[in-house]
């Protein structure tokens, strides 16, 4: 499993290799290992590229996390059913 240091170098060499608008994804119950919000946010300072992520993490307080976190012109996609009306929503209020 790929440390955060590992992913952080990963999506940094593919957004690097590209021209394109690059979208994380973080699928922890797929890829077996989770894609922090500290990583995320070092991700979006550090390559101009990275437009957004589609967060599938299931996690309340990690999401709620990367809103806080984020610049508010970036802005995370949720793929849970739990999740997915709560984003919108605490966005505008924060």
């Amino acid at each position: 499993k790929p440390t955060q240091e590992g992913q952080y170098q990963h999506f940094r060499a593919i957004a690097n290799a590209v021209r394109l608008p690059v979208v994380l994804y973080n699928v922890p119950g797929r890829t077996g290992v989770n894609l922090e919000p500290a990583t995320v946010v070092r991700l979006v300072e550090d390559v101009a590229n990275i437009a957004g992520i589609k967060e599938s993490s299931g996690s309340l307080p990690q999401i709620t996390e990367l809103i806080h976190l984020l610049p508010k012109c970036f802005r995370p996609r949720v793929s849970t059913n739990t999740a997915s009306p709560i984003v919108p929503a605490h966005r505008e209020h924060t």
